[in-house]
């Protein structure tokens, strides 16, 4: 197939008689397409080559393997999951912080039990705290474990442990917290 490609070139060596405009030349050029076939013939002529090879009998054996093949790779992956979902918890594990940093055991230095206090629910203390380098001190309760450092409710235990007689209702009420928590802590980890 031939292209007919028209334009205007402006020529500014000729110029008209009698004026300094430059002189316009039409110009056609005629360019033979190399991209198109030098013979004409109908893509489509053909019929479209159709891969029929999964209507076709399979023989029974070749079924089996197919679908061993299949449950293999699927076992593979579910262990590969597995094994990346145990990996990214072990990750988030070692860089996780204290839930409650500002309670954390390594920014006490004193704590005092005050006394304990009755209630009607539950054995409750309370604790007084100084904290940090400035020593500020702040006042909490039995009841204020749940915003604590897990970790810290063993030391809590270890402290009202020194005098048994005095606190043995709180001691029984943190010890069925802490044992409480190791059981929540262990679901989850062996899930």
């Amino acid at each position: 197939m031939l292209h007919k490609l028209e334009g205007v070139l402006e020529s500014s060596s000729i110029l008209k008689q009698g004026g300094d405009q430059p002189k316009k030349t039409v110009v056609k050029l005629i360019v033979k397409s190399e991209s198109e076939p030098k013979y004409k013939s109908n893509l489509f002529s053909e019929a479209p080559n159709v891969d029929n090879s999964e209507d076709e009998d399979i023989d029974e054996d070749e079924l089996k393997k197919r679908k061993a093949r299949e449950a293999k790779l699927d076992e593979h992956q579910r262990i590969v999951r597995k094994a990346e979902a145990k990996e990214k918890a072990e990750k988030e594990a070692q860089h996780i912080k204290p839930q409650y940093e500002m309670w954390s055991s390594s920014k006490i230095t004193a704590v005092k039990v005050i006394g304990p206090i009755k209630t009607e629910s539950f054995p409750n203390a309370k604790f007084k705290l100084v904290k940090g380098s400035t020593s500020r001190v702040h006042e909490f309760t039995l009841a204020d474990l749940t915003c604590l450092n897990p970790y810290n409710w063993i030391m809590f235990y270890n402290l009202l442990s020194r005098d048994k007689q005095k606190y043995e209702p709180v001691i029984a009420h943190l010890k069925l917290m802490i044992i409480s928590y190791i059981q929540e802590v262990g679901k989850w980890m062996w899930r």
